[in-house]
């Protein structure tokens, strides 16, 4: 990894644990150059993004796998199930709903500024 390449393991923090709206784009604008169709929500004035897939959690869990460079028989990921989607999340035994979510597409090319838009409309409103 270049020192300028983003730390996949840090941004898929922000997929587990709710975090500020800014640092939930930085990990989105990286995570759509793969998978340009995303899982946000919104609790209170945090954020939190996550792979999303319709198949159940294992092509989720070599999704997630990809994205962090590893393989998929390394890791273990926590999924819950929304609406037919399987999304991450820490532990699925302490998930509660969030304020307001909404699986997003992004169209390729789409800048921080893009990104934070489409998730400010699509779960603030």
């Amino acid at each position: 990894m270049s020192d300028t390449a983003p730390d996949r393991h840090a941004l898929i923090r922000t997929a587990v644990d709710p975090a500020p709206l800014a640092d939930v784009v930085e990990a989105v604008a990286v995570a759509i150059t793969d998978e340009p169709r995303l899982y946000v929500e919104r609790r209170g004035d945090r954020y939190r993004w996550s792979f999303v897939h319709a198949g159940g959690p294992y092509p989720l869990l070599r999704v997630t796998a990809r994205f962090l460079g590893v393989d998929h028989t390394t890791i273990t990921i926590g999924f819950v199930t929304i609406a037919g989607q399987s999304i991450l999340c820490r532990d699925p035994g302490q998930w509660t709903d969030p304020d307001d979510w909404a699986v997003v597409e992004f169209p390729e090319g789409s800048t921080p500024a893009a990104i934070e838009a489409a998730i400010v409309e699509a779960v603030v409103g």
